[in-house]
């Protein structure tokens, strides 16, 4: 047989019956209605599935009396049959949306006998729209929420650093201000001292043919007075800028070397007592080389001042690391004290024992407050008798 063109085809492909074969198989729903009332005559397996209904119940009833559609489509089904112009729609229909393409069906004769309706069943596709949409809109939402989350930690980081770039400028105006008057009451404090020791000694050689042994002790208990009073007012200015010196000047510095300072500034007890000072490898820390050296000399000295009578004093220096701080110790042989006044001996002034020992009691205080200006903390571990094992940390 021959196809429109004159081309000869197989004998196995027989137009109309592969026409109907291939409607049968198609994917998509295809009904073919007659006439004006739309009666259906043929629908494929794709159609049976989309009306929810058999081939049996369909056939020979009108498509609406089957199928939930609406009066739009209806209408366009009415055009389409009266026209013979082939249009589409896409809508919803019942509880699925529809594309639809209704095209004319004409007769041998020519003659419009109905039309053709083929549906893509895109219900997936709307649901799946809606989905994106609601999606679309909470991301957008959500957006907005975040945005002004943002907005408002911003500003609340904004107000943070103004308060704190305000706050550290006051600091720096009260810590200029400490020194200032550190640094004054010292001046003004030791200058009547000064007056007062310079007179006392322009008596005593004045009347020294005439002084007896008593007037001698007098004198020498003043001198020795304004001498303790110099001293407290130095130890007390030097606790008032341990507080106050400036973080930023804080470079790092190795013990070892700080080390070496305070033994040098020592140098005169250490050889009066005959002490044995032994130092471990020590580290670099995250501190000012200064006042580490004066942590250094301070708890040295508390071990040579506070030593046994007829005992060699026998001190360690030792570090170890936990983990991002170096723990510096300094241990010694000296009479100790109990354990109960760990914390007590910290405090300013405060000495447990005799004020015929040397020292003002405010060398710990300085320690504390330079360990903890610093970053770190400082304790002591005690046995009477036995010694005393001072402890501080500092930041890596």
């Amino acid at each position: 047989m021959n196809d429109a063109s004159g081309t000869r085809m197989s004998p196995d492909f027989d137009a109309p019956e592969l026409g109907w074969a291939m409607l049968r198989g198609s994917p998509l729903p295809v009904a073919a209605l007659e006439g004006a009332t739309h009666i259906v005559r043929y629908v494929n397996p794709a159609f049976c599935i989309l009306a929810g209904n058999t081939e049996a119940a369909l056939l020979n009833r009108k498509l609406a009396e089957s199928v939930p559609i609406s009066p739009e489509l209806t209408a366009l089904f009415d055009s389409v049959y009266r026209t013979g112009h082939a249009e589409t729609r896409a809508g919803q229909e019942g509880p699925a949306a529809w594309s639809s393409v209704v095209s004319s069906l004409a007769g041998a004769d020519g003659r419009r006998i109905g039309i053709v309706l083929q549906v893509t069943e895109s219900i997936a596709f709307g649901r799946h729209l809606r989905a994106v949409n609601e999606a679309l809109l909470l991301t957008s939402l959500r957006q907005h929420e975040t945005a002004e989350v943002a907005d408002a930690l911003n500003r609340k980081l904004e107000a943070e650093i103004r308060e704190r770039s305000y706050a550290e400028a006051e600091l720096q105006r009260a810590n200029n201000d400490l020194k200032e008057f550190a640094y004054a009451a010292s001046h003004d404090l030791q200058e009547p001292l000064r007056t007062v020791m310079v007179f006392t000694q322009l008596l005593t050689r004045k009347l020294s043919p005439h002084v007896d042994e008593e007037a001698a002790r007098f004198t020498e208990h003043i001198s020795s007075g304004i001498k303790r009073m110099q001293l407290l007012i130095q130890d007390l200015l030097a606790y008032a800028l341990a507080g106050v010196e400036e973080l930023s000047e804080t470079q790092g510095a190795e013990c070892s070397a700080a080390l070496q300072v305070a033994l040098g500034n020592l140098g005169g007890l250490i050889q009066e007592t005959g002490a044995r000072i032994v130092a471990d490898p020590l580290p670099r820390v995250d501190a000012s080389a200064r006042q580490l050296a004066e942590i250094f000399q301070n708890l040295i000295g508390n071990a040579l001042k506070y030593n046994k009578p007829n005992c060699v004093p026998e001190i360690q220096i030792a570090a170890e690391r936990n983990g991002r701080q170096w723990v510096i110790s300094v241990r010694d042989n000296g009479i100790g004290f109990a354990q109960e006044y760990a914390e007590q001996i910290f405090r300013v002034f405060k000495r447990l024992h005799s004020k015929d020992c040397a020292g003002t009691g405010i060398g710990l205080a300085i320690c504390r407050r330079i360990v903890e200006r610093q970053r770190g903390t400082i304790w002591a571990t005690s046995e009477e008798g036995v010694g005393t094992v001072f402890s501080f940390s500092l930041p890596a």
